[in-house]
C-alpha cells in the first residue's frame, strides 16, 4: 500500500477575521453596484435625448410632480450619513453591540427610504404607460 503523507498546505489561524477596504469579500459586489448605478444614469441620459425631440411639450406630463416626498427622501438620506458615519466608526473598533444597534437603526431607515420612494413614485404625475405615452405623443 502507498503510503499517505499528510503535509500542511496553509495555515490561517493568524489571519483576521474582519477585513476593510478591497480585501473585504463583498468589495467586488460593491463596484458592480456602483457600475450598474452609473449605467442606469446613462440610460436616463440617453433616454432624455431620444424623447426630447418626439415630444410636443417637455417634461412629457401634463402636471409638474410633486417635490416634497422627493425631497423628504433626499433629505433622509442625507440625515442618514450620521448613523452610518457611526455605525462605520465603532465596526472599525470591534464594538459588536453597537454595530448590530447600527445595522438596526440603518436598516429602519431604509426601510422609511423605501416607504417614502413608494409615495415619492405614486406622486410624480407621470404615465408609465409605454402603450399610452407612443399613442399619446406618437413616438
Amino acid at each position: 500500500m502507498a503510503e499517505q503523507v499528510e503535509r500542511a498546505v496553509l495555515d490561517v489561524s493568524r489571519m483576521p477575521t474582519v477585513v476593510f477596504g478591497t480585501r473585504r469579500p463583498t468589495w467586488c459586489g460593491i463596484i458592480g453596484m456602483m457600475a450598474i448605478e452609473g449605467k442606469v444614469f446613462a440610460l436616463m441620459i440617453a433616454s432624455y435625448f431620444y424623447l426630447h425631440p418626439r415630444v410636443v411639450e417637455w417634461p412629457p406630463h401634463t402636471l409638474a410632480p410633486d417635490l416634497f416626498w422627493g425631497t423628504l427622501n433626499t433629505a433622509i438620506f442625507v440625515l442618514n450619513v450620521i448613523p452610518n458615519e457611526w455605525y462605520r466608526r465603532r465596526a472599525r473598533k470591534g464594538d459588536l453591540r453597537a454595530v448590530r444597534t447600527g445595522l438596526v437603526i440603518l436598516s429602519l431607515v431604509g426601510i422609511g427610504n423605501v416607504v417614502v420612494r413608494y409615495f415619492e413614485l405614486r406622486h410624480l404625475n407621470c404615465d408609465w404607460s409605454l402603450t399610452r405615452m407612443a399613442l399619446r405623443y406618437g413616438c
